[in-house]
C-alpha cells in the first residue's frame, strides 16, 4: 500500500492578509513536504519546505521564516529511516522558495516540475527561489496536464494552474476515491467552504476554476489537504494513505 507522510520543515509568519483576502491579523502557516512511499517502485517527495539558510530570514519584506535545527526535509526524512539521498523522484508544485527551495538535500532526485513553470521560473520570477534548484543539475521531467508518476496509475500529477501558471497536484488512489496534495492552490482547509481567495494568484479568473475544481473533488469524496495548514490532520479518513502521524521530530497539529 502506498503511504503519504506529512512532513513539517518549517514556518511562515507573515500577515494574513497576504494568504487569503478575508482574513486579518497575523498567521503563523506551517510550511509542508510530504513523502511518498510505493510499495514497490521506491520513493517520492512532494515539495521541500525552507531551505536551512532561510531561517531566522524575512523575505519579500513580508515572509517571517522559522527553521529550527534538525527541522529541515533531509532531518526529517533520516527521522524516519529515509536516506535523502536515496530519493528518486522530487515534484515541485510550483517553484515558490517554500516549496522547491530546499531542493539540493534531495541531491539525486528527478525533478518533476510542470513545463511553464519552468520557463517561468528560468525567466527569474521574483519569488521564484526555487530557481537556484532549477541549476543545481537535477534531471528534470517535465510534466503537462496529467503525469502518471510511478508509471502503475497509482499517483498522478494534474495541472491546478492559477497561484503560478504551472502549478500542479499530486493525486493518490485510494479506496473510495483519491488523497490529494494539493500544494498552494489551496492554502488552508476552509478554504473550501467557502472559497478563500488568495489576494495576488498569477491568474485569478484561472485560480479560482481551480479551486472550484478542487471543492468539486472534495465534495465527491476526495480528502484534499491543503498547502499550508496542519488541520487536515484531524481529518484524516480512515481508509486515507496519509500517515496520521509526524516524524518522531515533528510537533503535533496544534502543539
Amino acid at each position: 500500500m502506498i503511504r503519504i507522510h506529512p512532513l513539517e520543515c518549517g514556518t511562515i509568519t507573515a500577515p494574513a492578509e497576504v494568504f487569503q483576502e478575508d482574513l486579518t491579523g497575523e498567521r503563523t502557516v506551517p510550511v509542508m513536504a510530504f513523502l511518498i512511499s510505493h510499495p514497490t517502485r521506491g520513493y517520492a517527495v512532494f515539495d521541500t519546505g525552507l531551505r536551512p539558510d532561510m531561517d531566522g530570514r524575512l523575505l519579500f519584506g513580508a515572509y517571517a521564516c522559522s527553521l529550527p535545527e534538525d527541522h529541515d526535509l533531509a532531518s526529517r526524512l533520516r527521522a524516519i529511516d529515509v536516506d535523502p539521498a536515496k530519493i528518486e523522484r522530487l515534484v515541485a508544485s510550483h517553484a515558490h522558495f517554500d516549496h522547491l527551495g530546499a531542493a539540493d538535500l534531495l541531491p539525486n532526485a528527478d525533478l518533476y516540475i510542470h513545463a511553464s513553470e519552468l520557463e517561468r521560473s528560468l525567466a527569474d520570477h521574483p519569488k521564484a527561489h526555487g530557481r537556484v534548484a532549477l541549476e543545481m543539475g537535477h534531471r528534470r521531467v517535465l510534466t503537462g496536464d496529467s503525469h502518471d508518476l510511478f508509471g502503475d496509475g497509482s499517483c498522478e500529477l494534474f495541472h491546478t494552474p492559477g497561484h503560478t501558471c504551472g502549478h500542479q497536484s499530486l493525486r493518490v488512489k485510494r479506496a473510495g476515491g483519491y488523497d490529494v496534495l494539493a500544494g498552494d492552490a489551496c492554502y488552508f482547509c476552509e478554504t473550501l467552504e467557502p472559497l478563500g481567495v488568495q489576494p495576488h494568484p498569477e491568474d485569478r479568473e484561472v485560480y479560482l476554476a481551480t479551486l472550484a475544481r478542487l471543492r468539486a473533488m472534495a465534495r465527491g469524496g476526495d480528502f484534499v489537504v491543503p498547502g499550508h495548514d496542519l488541520g487536515f490532520m484531524a481529518s484524516i479518513p480512515g481508509e486515507s494513505a496519509l500517515s496520521p502521524t509526524f516524524s518522531p521530530v515533528s510537533r503535533p497539529p496544534n502543539g
